[in-house]
C-alpha cells in the first residue's frame, strides 16, 4: 500500500467534508486557501451529514413550505421559463419536513481543529505548482479558466440576514418558505439556527432604509442552463474538482464531497 499525500484547496463546507474524509485514512493532508474558513451561512443552508466522532451535533426538523406556483418562482428568478427547468427546480409541490444539522455546530469546531495554510492568491498557475508536491489535490472552488469561460452563466443575488431578539429565538419552528408569487421581490425566506434570511431575485437591489440592521450578502450562483465543466480541464492532472462551485453543478450538495473524496482516495491509494 503506497503512501498518499493530499492537498485540499478551499475552506468552505465542501473543503471541510473533504478533510473529514481524509481523517478516515492514515494519510497526510494539508488544507490550503486564500481565505479564512466560512463561518457565516446566509440563506436556506443546512447540512445532512456529520461523519466525525468528536463533534456533537443534533438533527432538527425544518419545515419546508411554498406559496404561489413553481412557474411564478422560476419567472421571478430567471425572467423566462424553460419547460425543462420544472424538472430541476427545488420549489416544493407540497409541505415536507427535513432533518437538518446546524452548520455552525459542525463547521466552527471542525475548523478550529485544523491547520490551514493561507496564501495571498491561488491562481491556476500557482495551483499547478502546488499540485507538484502532492499525489492528489481536491479543489473546492472554480479554476480561473472556468470562471472566464462560464462568466456569461454566472450572477449574484442578495440575501438579507437578521438576528431576531431572544424571545423570537425561543419561539417557533425552523422553516424555509419558497415564494412563487411573481409580484413579490422575495424568492425565499427562512428562519434557521438563530437567523432570519430573506433571499431576493437576482435583479433586485435591497433598499438601505428597508434593510435596517440586516446584513446583506451577495451570493454567487449559475443559471439553470449552464453547461457542465469538463472535470479533466484542470491546472494539473492530479486535481479533482469537488463541490458545486468547482464542478459548476447547481444541484451538488456540500456533503457529497465526503463520499467523493473517499472514493478517489481508495482508487488512488
Amino acid at each position: 500500500m503506497t503512501s498518499l499525500k493530499v492537498a485540499i484547496l478551499g475552506t468552505g463546507p465542501s473543503a471541510a467534508y473533504a478533510a473529514m474524509a481524509c481523517e478516515e485514512y492514515p494519510i497526510e493532508y494539508d488544507i490550503i486557501s486564500n481565505r479564512t474558513p466560512t463561518t457565516f451561512f446566509p440563506g436556506a443552508f443546512w447540512v445532512r451529514l456529520n461523519p466525525t466522532s468528536y463533534i456533537r451535533t443534533v438533527k432538527r426538523e425544518v419545515g419546508i413550505y411554498s406559496v404561489g406556483t413553481a412557474e411564478g418562482y422560476l419567472r421571478k428568478q430567471w425572467g423566462i421559463v424553460d419547460p425543462a427547468w420544472f424538472l430541476e427546480t427545488s420549489f416544493p409541490d407540497k409541505f415536507r419536513k427535513e432533518m437538518a444539522i446546524n452548520p455552525y455546530e459542525l463547521f466552527k469546531p471542525f475548523w478550529k481543529s485544523q491547520n490551514i495554510t493561507l496564501m495571498r492568491s491561488l491562481s491556476d498557475v500557482e495551483i499547478k505548482g502546488i499540485a507538484k508536491d502532492y499525489n492528489l489535490v481536491i479543489m473546492t472552488f472554480a479554476t480561473q479558466r472556468s470562471k472566464e469561460v462560464m462568466k456569461p452563466y454566472t450572477f449574484t443575488y442578495p440575501i438579507v440576514s437578521y438576528i431576531p431578539n431572544e424571545v423570537a429565538l425561543l419561539a417557533g419552528e425552523s422553516y424555509c418558505i419558497y415564494d412563487g408569487y411573481e409580484s413579490h421581490f422575495i424568492v425565499r425566506m427562512s428562519y434557521l439556527f438563530g437567523h432570519v434570511h430573506l433571499e431576493y431575485a437576482k435583479d433586485y437591489i435591497p433598499k438601505k432604509e428597508l434593510v435596517g440592521d440586516g446584513k446583506i450578502t451577495w451570493v454567487p450562483d449559475t443559471l439553470p442552463d449552464s453547461p457542465e465543466w469538463d472535470p479533466t480541464d484542470v491546472p494539473s492532472e492530479n486535481i479533482v474538482l469537488s463541490g458545486r462551485f468547482a464542478q459548476w453543478k447547481r444541484k451538488v450538495l456540500s456533503h457529497e464531497a465526503y463520499d467523493q473524496t473517499k472514493k478517489v482516495i481508495e482508487e488512488r491509494w
